[in-house]
């Protein structure tokens, strides 16, 4: 069974025993980088992510996995800015089966599909000597030579692409007939191939029959035709070489659970926002800087960051090319249907929060958080019913941004500009919405109320001794630049130390330092503060081998003591360690003051461990569905309230 979407470091399958259904093993995929799978115009690093079948080859029962490959460690900040060729590759890996015994799989090899896009089925001709893998974004079927891939690498195993309908999601061959049967989802229909020619000749002059099975459409004509240009990498307008579609980081109009790096186009780390709720512009300016007033902005990313063409003409681009400045709405039919899709993703598009009550209310806990989110003034920010004040200041006709301390360094820019705040997140699905913030630094709800930002400080700035060593040449030589500025610190010995002086601590006070690391095992680290010494104990990411360290985490330690101005010394050593193994690629100096204008969420972190936990028991129930309505009147203790059993009207 395939986890749909990956966490940070790693891919998932969970192997379960047919017979209890029970959880047997968890089958890791790890990232493609490195020797494996290098940016190049026809392979590209990354997590895989989007799985969403599995297939068992009938000769080498290997088990085939097709999804997309995300490459967002990529980026300015790394080094290399993504380009159309290496931001989202699709990909199909196969796994060596375990034993009977349940001994789990291992991955045994990974192909790189060039000029596609979205593998999202994967099925096999009856003798097994060829791998059908339908392409959601080409509405393509892609042939490839199975037992050619089982013996080589997998390149040159390219037999054809047939044309199928629109974004197929399903494909499967019946045995007798050699009949192939492909599952057009938003072509409403079924493609079916005559294979027995194919299969025994080889030819591949084979047309397919396209049979409609729904016999209405549920969807509006403009918003289905929108749709349908959302999901299609294969449109040259929408993508150079079929890479990229709208659906690559937003299937189904949600999030791909990515941080990718927009230094490049005039921002800085930006968190997928989830399309489902917002209705489009509803909410007023979408991104987390607002950087663009219309859907149809988005313009912008496809003809940059995708290689298209685009769907409007150079002159009228030319016209429209600043995303705030005049409207591109009206002057292609096309992109107006993108944006009348995309119009259409209101709160009825939003999955009921698996957290609420059987009957679809809100649980104890949730009514309780419900009281706790009133008190604590949440309310101010996330104003219902959308559960953000950006739909307010729309109303007013004026762009509200608030700087709530989570902004740091590589928060970067707002259209290259200054980035004065962050566009308030509805909290409507936040229950699938990880990571959190901005930035994803966040990787929880709880996380949301210990995160604080400030000024970042890179490794390569700091001075090394004690056996430390500054590493800027292993990132070229192993193609694994996933550290920002190309270089970082390795603490391989035990007297090994990073220190930085001159740190600014602001107007003095109680602030927190968080570190970027690699380290296959847990690490203690020793933290001096103008020589004050704290322990922070890093905890292991999943490097493989171990010493390759490619997964970079981060890791906080609060209540540290700072002096006013640019006077503070920082040095970071293994703690106790016979035989350290970690590298650290840059640190975060949280000041007092970053701390105090943090305060609106980590205020949350003073209550009680059950009035934080029934706070995120209402968050993560926040869908489409009713929500109790604001407190009107708060006793002494700040959470009971004459209208805490209230009920409002639906979101939308």
């Amino acid at each position: 069974v395939t986890r749909f979407l990956s966490g940070t470091h790693l891919a998932e399958l969970t192997q379960l025993d047919a017979a209890t259904l029970a959880p047997v093993a968890t089958v890791p995929i790890r990232k493609f980088g490195g020797d494996d799978h290098r940016d190049t115009t026809a392979s590209g690093k990354g997590v895989m992510n989007y799985l969403a079948d599995v297939a068992i080859a009938p000769i080498s029962e290997r088990a085939w996995v097709p999804g997309i490959k995300a490459n967002s460690d990529r980026g300015t900040l790394s080094g290399e800015d993504l380009d159309s060729d290496n931001s989202v590759r699709t990909i199909a890996a196969r796994l060596d089966l375990g034993d009977a015994g349940g001994g789990g799989a291992t991955l045994a090899g990974a192909i790189d599909l060039d000029n596609s896009d979205s593998a999202s089925a994967v099925a096999f001709s009856p003798l097994g000597d060829y791998a059908l893998v339908a392409l959601q974004g080409n509405n393509e079927l892609l042939v490839l030579d199975a037992l050619e891939i089982d013996q080589v690498s997998g390149f040159g195993s390219l037999v054809t692409r047939l044309g199928v309908g629109s974004a197929p999601r399903g494909v499967c061959v019946d045995a007798p007939t050699h009949r192939i049967f492909v599952d057009n989802f938003l072509g409403r229909s079924v493609t079916v191939l005559e294979g027995d020619d194919f299969f025994r000749t080889g030819n591949k002059a084979i047309a397919g029959v396209e049979v409609m099975t729904a016999a209405g459409e549920v969807l509006a004509p403009d918003v289905l035709a929108g749709k349908r240009i959302f999901y299609h990498a294969g449109d040259p307008r929408m993508s150079a070489e079929g890479y990229i579609s709208c659906a690559s980081c937003h299937v189904d109009g949600g999030h791909d659970g990515r941080v990718w790096d927009f230094t490049g186009r005039g921002e800085g780390l930006r968190n997928t926002t989830d399309l489902r709720g917002r209705g489009g512009t509803a909410h007023g300016n979408v991104h987390w800087s607002a950087n663009f007033d219309e859907i149809h902005d988005f313009e912008h990313d496809i003809r940059g960051a995708f290689g298209g063409l685009g769907f409007l003409s150079d002159p009228d681009f030319a016209a429209t090319g600043q995303p705030l400045g005049l409207p591109k709405a009206g002057l292609s039919a096309d992109l107006d249907a993108l944006a009348t899709y995309v119009d259409s993703l209101d709160a009825s598009h939003l999955p009921r929060a698996p957290r609420r009550a059987p009957d679809g209310g809100l649980t104890a806990a949730g009514l309780n958080g419900a009281r706790v989110f009133d008190a604590l003034g949440c309310g101010g920010c996330h104003v219902r019913p959308r559960f953000t004040d950006s739909v307010v200041g729309q109303a007013l006709g004026a762009l509200v941004m608030h700087d709530v301390g989570t902004l740091r360094t590589t928060s970067g820019s707002r259209l290259g500009g200054a980035l004065p705040g962050i566009d308030t997140p509805s909290l409507l699905g936040a229950w699938h919405g990880a990571p959190y913030l901005h930035d994803g630094a966040a990787p929880t709800l709880d996380d949301v109320f210990r995160v604080a930002g400030g000024q970042v400080w890179p490794a390569e700035d700091g001075v090394p001794s004690g056996g430390a060593s500054l590493v800027d040449n292993y990132v070229d030589l192993n193609n694994d630049d996933t550290v920002h500025g190309r270089a970082y610190v390795g603490l391989s010995q035990d007297t090994a130390t990073l220190t930085w002086t001159g740190i600014d601590g602001g107007a003095g006070g109680t602030g927190a330092i968080e570190v970027r690391y690699s380290a296959s095992s847990a690490m203690p680290l020793r933290v001096e503060v103008n020589g004050v010494a704290h322990t922070l104990v890093l905890p292991p990411l999943p490097n493989v081998p171990g010493w390759r360290h490619v997964h970079w985490g981060h890791a906080r330690l609060e209540g540290v003591a700072l002096q006013p101005g640019a006077t503070n010394v920082v040095s970071l050593t293994p703690d106790n360690v016979q035989w350290p193994n970690v590298s650290l690629d840059e640190m975060l100096v949280s000041t007092a003051d970053d701390v105090a204008l943090a305060s609106a969420h980590r205020s949350a972190d003073a209550l009680t461990t059950a009035e934080r936990d029934a706070l995120i028991a209402f968050i993560e129930q926040l869908d489409g569905g009713p929500v109790p309505a604001a407190n009107s009147v708060l006793f002494a203790d700040g959470f009971e309230s004459a209208a805490s059993d209230a009920w409002s009207a639906t979101v939308d």
